[in-house]
């Protein structure tokens, strides 16, 4: 290429240049996030852009017979590329600001933007250096002047060698551990966004329920010829029901299942993944929790990467529960997209919250079985009919205890008995074992609880009396075991049904310190807590008599078996003389209201209120006290149902009126809940009330109540300026909002925050939002952080509250920030990258009137 067609190429990328930096300047402006991406673009262009004038100066003044430049040249390589890269980037900017929304989102990747950054300063350093070197003014000197420049140039070019050489074994070393340290920080986004997914409770419980599972078990469902057509990929028989009574080993033989998938699956690009349920974790076991724990495990191998599309949902959302069901099922089905082939299994379908999880749960199913490459399988009790009809769609295999099955669980038991020794007679195990399978009934749990009560006793005779004497149903089982239990001294049998009840009615399995701690409470109200009085795990096992197990994993203590919970309740007016709830109800107040709590949170007394020494203080108190934050985050709830029994009542009222007593327990719980200080602080904890507290648990009765009788203030507000009507707008307590506004509460009462409206709205408290929207309430009031409730709802990204707030007037510019501008929520969702509210305002037609007006 000659110099003048030199000339002219680079005068093209100069155009290109230029081109880029116009578009570019558009993005400054309009987009608040992008503003520094764009314009450091343009420094850059700008630069290269006074590089390549210059260039092109020295190609035009060059003589005709300079050497020409050969298209394989640094240069004109480096020009094509760098040309090509630029008309993308033109292309890409050009049609993202042609549309008025989609111009508000910076439209050039965080990688492209970087490379196309790097490329343009290695080109305009290339210019730079050949600027540098001036050829016409060397060529125009004397040949003495020419050999000592020449001379010089080799010397240095010859050092320049020697430095590289250093250089490049040095950059080898800095790329190595530049890869190390690349690696180690790609391990640690990865294992945030699983954590934030869901944590691994479901691989530990799955460790555990195999590690108790008898070897050798399981093999007749897997021959089954219905199983084998549903693991195969190929038939269209995509979802396998296994039905079974209560007691009939459908977890154990769930776990069976997935362990034989996983080696099938071994050496293939399918996977598995599974979920527990369980009557005790109903409550945390919520459709986010369930989805998050099967695509966590599904991305649990660490050579399939991760998609960006859950670091970015990660970045959004403090916890996947933020998630619609609809958003849930997306990135499910975008996850088991990766794979050739996915079997997801779900047990004991039957013990979700029938309200909050169930029937999430099934519409799911429902839409994942239109999923070609995916496996459906789920166990549970067919009493419950949408669980049937949603599972129950051609393969099905009743699930009860086969006998190859029971005879090798009852001689596995036998052998790891403490009383082995006295089964070393063939004769005496032939006996046991086959009087055991004679009454199981097609269960494993009642053979389980009748060896455990033949194994207790010292000797052969009286083991062959028991085996005579063993009830022959579950029923008789849990009767004579809770017959035992009471036949215990009066402490033991005190500690034994106290667990059982406690274990039967909490809202989540508790910590071995937590339920001893409870047990030390006395019922009948005659002595205070003490240490003293508080059972170890192992004798609180001991007092239940079979019926109960700790968990050495989580050092949580459980029921061993749902059966025993539905035994305990059915029959607990015999047992207990009043249902068991109302006991709890009125225990978790006599506890709150012992005297080692009438001080309330307390200050550090070698420290001022700090936030270190707080945190002190109330790690101490916990250690002290370990069920206290169970009991004060959970005493509303046990108590909804009884409100109307004097007793209970009065217990809560007196709670609820002492200051230190929920002052610690608001202390207690924003901090276990992970809030900022500012919620735990001790100004803020003394100045929550009671009112508060019963707003928040939804007691409508007893907040109108202290109301009413002038005991509360009904716009009482704490140091940072909560309210009552806060609180219920923010819990969703739709029926305590409602009485409250009877009242005269001021909805437009804020805390630092905002008002009702605002903290509704950063909920997604849909209920109590239109709620206030019907009563008038201004949508477009101004936070004290000069917000809206529209401008709330992007810190969640709550898509159904920001549409309500749309519909019924809000504005999506707010208040003056600074006197020449205003803050748009365009330019909010767009910072947020929110692809789900965007959707929502163009396909609701809420940007059309307002679009014309934006900055």
């Amino acid at each position: 290429m000659d110099p003048v067609s030199a000339a002219a190429s680079i005068a093209g990328l100069i155009a290109l240049t230029g081109s880029v930096i116009q578009v570019s300047h558009q993005f400054v402006s309009g987009v608040r996030h992008a503003k520094d991406d764009a314009q450091s673009l343009i420094d850059e262009l700008n630069t290269l852009a006074g590089l390549l004038h210059k260039l092109e100066t020295i190609f035009v003044a060059r003589p005709k017979d300079a050497p020409t430049l050969d298209d394989s040249s640094v240069l004109q390589c480096s020009s094509r590329v760098l040309g090509a890269r630029f008309e993308a980037v033109r292309q890409k900017l050009e049609s993202t600001s042609q549309s008025r929304i989609r111009s508000l989102i910076w439209p050039i990747e965080k990688k492209d933007h970087l490379e196309t950054i790097a490329q343009t300063r290695a080109f305009g350093q290339l210019i730079h250096f050949a600027l540098s070197v001036d050829t016409w003014s060397l060529l125009s000197s004397t040949s003495g002047e020419t050999a000592t420049i020449l001379a010089k140039q080799i010397d240095g070019l010859q050092a320049l060698d020697t430095i590289g050489q250093r250089i490049d074994t040095l950059e080898q070393a800095v790329k190595g551990q530049t890869l190390v340290l690349q690696e180690r920080h790609l391990d640690e986004d990865r294992q945030k966004v699983l954590d934030w997914l869901a944590n691994d409770v479901q691989g530990k419980l799955h460790e555990r329920i195999t590690s108790n599972r008898v070897t050798g078990t399981g093999q007749w469902l897997l021959g089954h010829p219905d199983f084998q057509q549903w693991t195969d990929l190929k038939s269209s028989a995509n979802v396998l029901w296994c039905p079974g009574v209560m007691g009939s080993g459908k977890t154990n033989l769930c776990s069976r299942v997935i362990d034989h998938l996983r080696e099938e699956t071994f050496q293939s690009k399918n996977d598995v993944a599974f979920f527990y349920f369980s009557h005790a974790d109903a409550p945390t076991q919520t459709i986010g929790s369930v989805v998050g724990s099967l695509i966590r495990q599904l991305l649990q191998n660490p050579d399939r990467p991760i998609s960006p599309t859950f670091s970015q949902l990660s970045k959004k959302h403090e916890s996947i529960e933020g998630l619609s069901t609809d958003e849930l099922y997306t990135i499910l089905v975008q996850c088991i997209d990766e794979h050739d082939g996915v079997y997801l299994l779900f047990d004991a379908v039957d013990e979700t919250d029938t309200i909050k999880t169930l029937q999430p749960l099934l519409n799911l199913v429902t839409k994942l079985k239109e999923v070609s490459k995916l496996r459906i399988c789920a166990t549970g009790r067919d009493h419950n009919h949408e669980i049937r009809v949603t599972f129950d769609t051609g393969l099905t295999i009743p699930i009860k205890a086969d006998d190859s099955d029971l005879r090798i669980f009852i001689q596995s038991k036998m052998d790891s008995a403490n009383s082995s020794e006295l089964l070393q007679d063939d004769e005496l195990r032939a006996e046991i074992s086959q009087q055991l399978m004679s009454s199981a009934h097609g269960l494993f749990l009642l053979p389980a609880l009748q060896l455990n009560r033949v194994l207790q006793e010292p000797t052969r005779g009286y083991m062959e009396d028991a085996l005579q004497q063993l009830p022959g149903s579950l029923v008789g089982v849990l009767d004579q075991n809770i017959d035992r239990i009471l036949n215990q001294s009066a402490s033991r049998r005190t500690t034994g049904m106290n667990a059982l009840m406690w274990l039967c009615n909490v809202q989540r399995p508790l910590h071995r310190d937590e339920l001893s701690d409870v047990l030390s409470l006395d019922l009948l109200h005659k002595r205070d807590l003490h240490k003293k009085y508080r059972p170890s795990a192992k004798v609180i096992v001991e007092c239940c008599q079979g019926l109960i197990y700790l968990d050495e994993a989580s050092q949580t203590i459980h029921l061993v078996h749902l059966a025993v919970r539905e035994h305990i309740i059915t029959y607990e007016l015999r047992l207990y003389g009043e249902p068991t709830s109302k006991i709890i109800a009125r225990a978790c107040f006599l506890y709150l209201l012992d005297p080692a709590f009438d001080h309330g949170p307390r200050e550090s007394a070698n420290h001022p209120p700090n936030e270190s020494s707080v945190e002190n203080e109330i790690l101490g108190f916990l250690n002290d006290h370990p069920v206290f934050h169970y009991l004060s985050s959970n005493c509303g709830w046990h108590a909804r149902d009884y409100l109307a029994d004097p007793e209970v009542r009065s217990l809560l009222m007196q709670f609820l009126l002492s200051p230190a007593r929920t002052a610690r327990s608001v202390q207690v719980g924003r901090y276990v809940s992970n809030y900022r200080y500012r919620y735990w602080s001790l100004e803020h904890v003394w100045s929550v009330s009671g009112l508060h507290l019963a707003c928040e648990f939804g007691l409508t009765e007893v907040a109108c109540e202290l109301i009413d009788t002038g005991k509360a203030d009904v716009d009482s507000e704490t140091s940072i300026g909560g309210t009552a009507l806060i609180t219920a707008a923010s819990s969703n307590q739709l029926d305590t909002l409602r009485a409250l506004l009877q009242r005269g509460a001021d909805a437009y009462k804020a805390n630092w925050y905002g008002n009702a409206l605002h903290c509704a709205a950063e909920r997604n408290c849909l209920d109590t939002l239109r709620e206030l929207l019907a009563l008038h309430v201004n949508p477009n009031t101004l936070s004290p952080t000069r917000r809206t409730a529209l401008s709330c709802t992007t810190d969640r990204e709550c898509v159904e509250a920001a549409e309500i707030l749309l519909q019924n007037g809000a504005s999506m510019y707010y208040g003056v920030i600074a006197s020449t501008s205003k803050r748009s929520f365009f330019g909010e969702i767009a910072a947020l990258g929110s692809v789900n509210m965007l959707n929502m305002i163009v396909q609701g037609g809420y940007a059309g009137a307002q679009v014309d007006r934006d900055e």
